[in-house]
């Protein structure tokens, strides 16, 4: 089955309301001595289980980095972290959102890292086939020790101060996430902080398993959380886990686009281009380094596809995004990776002074946009940001954006950045 990340972070739901539908499973002799364990189950569809269960482990560390962002594991400070959770960054889609390789296989020892997660994998495959041999369940786990996973983790869901991730097994012929690829199953997971006890969270647990579990198969899902437990207790002490959020925070950097007074920016273009075009649209410099451009004919302007396109036309490289944790950014907004952008600023400083050259020439006057590092993040209005958010969220900045319409475009007026300087200002970094 495949799956759609969006609709299953939009169906995430707890409280009361969220057990309906749901049966207790049963744990037999062991129910006396797991009270901190919640496990239930329900049947969507006929011939796939959704099991779900809930857990309370201790620690300091904030709820919201007990599973980091999946591109944070790239990090050079945080290289040790990836044998923790067997995953290689393959390919970034968005923040917080890539396709990893799981590539550890199972050593022998037991105090590898990676051993607690072969020994859920393995409870996984006797918890799906029980009627085999666990034998038999391990040597399929061996099959499947390195696949591909598509993660995703949003923070401040679903409540402020929370966090949800999925990850799910990727299809190796279509590379789609799915359910489940033999012993590997897609988990969503929910971290909340206790309500009242600071160095408390809750974790939450559900996960797909083809055919129909029995009630009775809960104290075999018990042992799969025990393992969990104890795998996220040690990765909360590791000494690392306490910097993560923080450093986490500048992975990275706003881009914010001002003062296009006379009309939208421009791109390069090939003389060819040039050529064809009118007079009124495009512009050609002598001399200059990038010597022809046209002037961006797009009624939807998105900074974001803005800035893909000008650096794919200066043979540039730089991840774009304008989502993050669901939320869209304003038209002029894009975030940007920081250590992709800090290698090729000063070549993007040349073709942008070029740029400003080209857009008075086309336009007349002394103005030209201006791109500026830093500042707040600034997200376009929704019904559903504004029952999660509230001013006491650092990503909430819903006050009045100080957009102008000048000309058919706009014009940015944010007084918390201060006089805008020509070229590329740098302020505070996201």
């Amino acid at each position: 089955m495949i799956l759609n990340f969006d609709k299953l972070f939009a169906k995430i739901k707890l409280g009361s309301k969220s057990d309906i539908g749901w049966t207790k499973l049963e744990m037999g002799e062991d129910a006396k001595y797991c009270e901190e364990f919640k496990l239930t189950y329900h049947h969507p569809v006929p011939g796939v289980t959704v099991l779900r269960g809930q857990y309370y482990i201790d620690t300091s560390v904030p709820a919201q980095v007990l599973f980091p962002r999946p591109e944070w594991l790239c990090l050079p400070s945080y290289k040790d972290c990836q044998e923790h959770f067997e995953m290689e960054l393959d390919q970034l889609i968005g923040p917080g959102d890539a396709m990893v390789s799981m590539t550890k296989a199972r050593p022998a020892e037991k105090n590898y890292p990676g051993e607690d997660l072969a020994q859920i994998r393995a409870l996984m495959a006797v918890l799906a086939d029980s009627h085999e041999k666990e034998e038999d369940a391990e040597a399929e786990q061996d099959q499947y020790c390195t696949y591909k996973a598509r993660v995703a983790v949003r923070w401040d869901l679903p409540e402020i101060g929370s966090a949800v991730h999925i990850v799910a097994p990727l299809d190796p012929d279509t590379l789609q996430p799915v359910s489940e690829l033999g012993v590997h199953k897609a988990v969503l997971s929910v971290f909340q902080q206790h309500p009242t006890e600071a160095n408390k969270i809750r974790v939450s647990k559900a996960l797909v398993v083809s055919g129909t579990i029995p009630p009775w198969a809960g104290s075999h899902f018990r042992k799969i959380l025990m393992v969990d437990r104890e795998r996220l207790s040690r990765i909360a002490s590791l000494p690392f886990m306490h910097n993560l959020r923080t450093e986490g925070k500048d992975f990275y950097l706003v881009m914010s686009l001002k003062c296009c007074v006379r009309g939208p920016p421009l791109l390069p273009c090939g003389e060819t281009e040039a050529e064809e075009g009118r007079e009124d649209s495009r512009v050609c410099l002598e001399g200059q380094a990038i010597k022809y451009w046209e002037r961006l004919q797009d009624e939807n302007f998105s900074l974001c596809s803005y800035v893909k396109k000008f650096l794919a036309s200066t043979g540039m490289t730089v991840n774009v995004f304008t989502n993050f944790d669901g939320r869209e950014l304003v038209s002029y907004q894009a975030f940007v990776q920081r250590s992709q952008w800090e290698t090729i600023r000063p070549e993007f400083e040349k073709a942008w002074r070029i740029h400003g050259a080209a857009y008075r020439r086309l336009n007349g006057g002394s103005a030209a946009p201006k791109l500026v590092e830093g500042g707040v993040a600034r997200w376009k209005p929704c019904e559903e940001d504004a029952e999660r958010f509230n001013d006491g969220c650092p990503l909430s900045q819903m006050q009045n954006n100080g957009v102008t319409i000048r000309n058919t475009f706009i014009e940015v007026v944010d007084a918390s950045d201060g006089p805008v300087k020509k070229g590329i200002q740098r302020t505070l970094s996201f």
